[in-house]
């Protein structure tokens, strides 16, 4: 039997294990962290799916991490678990107001739903900005996440 040790339980932390032990079962999976839920970063972030680039990591394989992230939490909306896990959709503005830059569409931009550059009329009424996008994503309520996460 393999054992396998998680560091941090927060919301990659647990994340990590749960898929461990979906893909292991004979695993033997334990968690070591300084702090649990309910006293964690995780407890108190937004969740909401919005990868940012990490410049030393090839933009491919960044796009691959968020695609299956977000399939993942798109599988988790349209299960009877959504409510108890806390996975929704969300819809706004990602917004810049720095001169006259065009900001480049996001790599992730056809993985979310709606995604769209801001038109004259948003930015009449977002002033003072300039520039952005409007989209729905998903979000994993992590007062709710976390808990499920650890039930499994």
């Amino acid at each position: 039997m393999a054992k396998v040790c998680v560091i941090g339980a927060g919301i990659v932390g647990l994340s990590t294990a749960v898929n461990i032990q979906e893909t292991v079962p004979s695993a033997n999976v334990t968690i070591i962290a300084e702090s649990f839920s309910p006293n964690l970063t995780s407890d108190v972030a937004a969740g909401f799916w919005e990868p940012h680039l990490l410049s030393d990591t090839d933009v491919d394989l960044q796009r691959k991490w968020s695609n299956e992230t977000f399939e993942h939490l798109k599988r988790l909306l349209t299960t009877s678990e959504a409510a108890e896990c806390g996975v929704t959709m969300v819809s706004g503005y990602q917004l810049f107001a720095d001169g006259d830059l065009k900001h480049e569409t996001p790599f992730w931009a056809e993985t979310v739903f709606n995604f769209r550059r801001v038109t004259p009329l948003d930015k009449a009424y977002l002033p003072p900005h300039n520039d952005g996008y409007f989209f729905t994503t998903l979000l994993a309520h992590p007062a709710l996440y976390l808990p499920w996460l650890i039930k499994r």
